[in-house]
């Protein structure tokens, strides 16, 4: 979506407990014959300093520092029900989402700073297959619908319904909506709401060989117009050798009563995405390749290329010097986004995929559209309970007719685990773009340098 500046509005880059940055627990409610229940809660507390705001969405009209706090929780119950010896398990989960943020409006003013809510995130049911089916393998049938999460991949595409507005938005004339348009109660950057309103999910196939996905989505975001969306992901998967795989995605509808305010996506409507995508080896252990295409029948709309494909892909290429102390990891990484390209439900796994540049992802732009970006990401284990991280991110390429959204930025990072159930995240990064909003960039003020910086604590149990 292009609203205010005209650049796409992505938010949540963090996602973090969902991404598997929070280590996942659970405490044991109780446990008979086939039947366990497992109580689950995680939380995470954030406070978010940035030097500099942006007009990325038109709230912001005045440069200068914003500081801020993000907090959540996920409390509820999961479990497995085995139904025999060769019947398979029966699973499910229920939670619900706390968030709140408080502090004033975030760094490009789509939080306002006084937010909460609270809702159901996960609510599914599901049927692993067992011993069932030998010709798939243990639990190689599993069918499960409900509200839940999915992703497809590295989350290139599909990471999950992450993205979440808050309050700022209502106050820009004409972007309003019945029941507002706010999400997740003002954690745009901690983001773990990331379930899907309601999914149908077939998988067949175990680790290894030939796995398919076949699913049936809809999104009750309004950021994403309440789309509904069917397709199928075909992967073929090797320990030694990596994964080879191919998706389709059929867009059925999204909620046209939004498209007068900018948030519903007609184009998506009947649209038809194929992507393939693949990681390697090449049987070298410390080696990892990997790469994406995504072609899209409709892109991006607007006055001046109505119609427009939309493309994208990335190829990165990474080295782990295992002989080393602390074990180092560097890998670079090219992708391209066209002018017309819809960046979907892409996704969080670690930093820098996909949200690249904690400043640029969440608050300036570019936002995984019409753009070049080139990333150097060095990681590195000191202990078995800490990982350091470092990356740079190169923004360019930028199409004429777009927001100037040529910059550079690096952020550096640690993930320590300091008990079992707490991990602590602090991050500092070094914004530099080339143009000011004056300009016809984002970043309000001038063009100089943005020192941003956070600390995050999590728990979960």
């Amino acid at each position: 979506m292009r609203i205010g500046s005209g650049i796409p509005v992505m938010a949540g880059a963090a996602a973090l407990a969902m991404a598997g940055l929070m280590p996942a627990h659970a405490f044991d409610l109780y446990k008979s014959g086939g039947l366990t229940l497992n109580g689950d809660f995680s939380a995470a507390l954030g406070v978010i300093n940035s030097e500099r705001s942006y007009s990325s969405i038109g709230v912001l009209s005045e440069p200068g520092k914003r500081t801020w706090f993000e907090g959540l929780g996920t409390y509820g119950i999961s479990g497995n029900y085995q139904l025999g010896h060769n019947d398979g398990t029966i699973f499910g989960a229920f939670d619900l989402f706390s968030g709140a943020d408080r502090g004033g409006y975030n760094a490009a003013g789509i939080t306002t700073g006084h937010e909460y809510q609270t809702q159901i995130q996960n609510a599914y049911l599901g049927w692993k297959s067992g011993d069932t089916m030998p010709w798939l393998g243990h639990d190689g049938l599993q069918i499960s619908a409900g509200r839940q999460t999915f992703q497809l991949g590295t989350g290139f595409l599909i990471g999950g319904d992450k993205i979440s507005l808050g309050k700022g938005l209502n106050s820009v004339p004409g972007l309003g909506a019945p029941g507002g348009i706010e999400r997740a109660g003002g954690t745009y950057y901690l983001g773990s709401l990331a379930s899907f309103g309601k999914t149908a999910i077939l998988e067949l196939g175990g680790a290894e060989g030939f796995h398919f996905k076949g699913f049936w989505l809809s999104s009750d975001n309004k950021y994403q117009g309440e789309e509904g969306l069917t397709g199928g992901n075909l992967e073929y998967r090797d320990a030694q050798y990596g994964t080879l795989g191919a998706t389709y995605i059929r867009g059925l509808s999204v909620s046209h009563v939004m498209d007068a305010i900018g948030f519903g996506r007609p184009y998506r409507e009947g649209r038809n995405i194929g992507s393939i995508y693949g990681n390697t080896s090449l049987g070298i252990k410390q080696l990892a390749i990997a790469g994406q295409y995504v072609r899209e029948s409709k892109g991006y709309q607007e006055a001046g290329y109505p119609d427009g494909r939309g493309h994208a892909w990335y190829a990165s290429v990474g080295w782990t010097f295992d002989k080393i102390p602390w074990t180092p990891a560097l890998t670079y990484r090219f992708s391209r986004f066209s002018k017309t390209y819809d960046p979907m439900y892409y996704g969080f796994t670690s930093f820098g995929t996909w949200f690249q540049g904690e400043v640029a992802a969440n608050y300036a732009g570019p936002f995984s559209a019409a753009a070049d970006i080139q990333m150097v990401n060095l990681t590195a284990n000191p202990s078995p309970n800490l990982v350091l991280g470092t990356y740079y991110s190169h923004f360019g390429n930028i199409p004429s007719g777009t927001p100037k959204l040529q910059g550079n930025e690096v952020d550096a990072y640690a993930e320590w685990t300091v008990f079992t159930h707490y991990t602590i995240i602090p991050l500092m990064g070094y914004y530099k773009p080339k143009y000011s909003a004056a300009d016809g960039g984002t970043q309000l003020g001038s063009n100089g340098p943005n020192i941003y910086s956070e600390l995050i604590l999590f728990v979960s149990f």
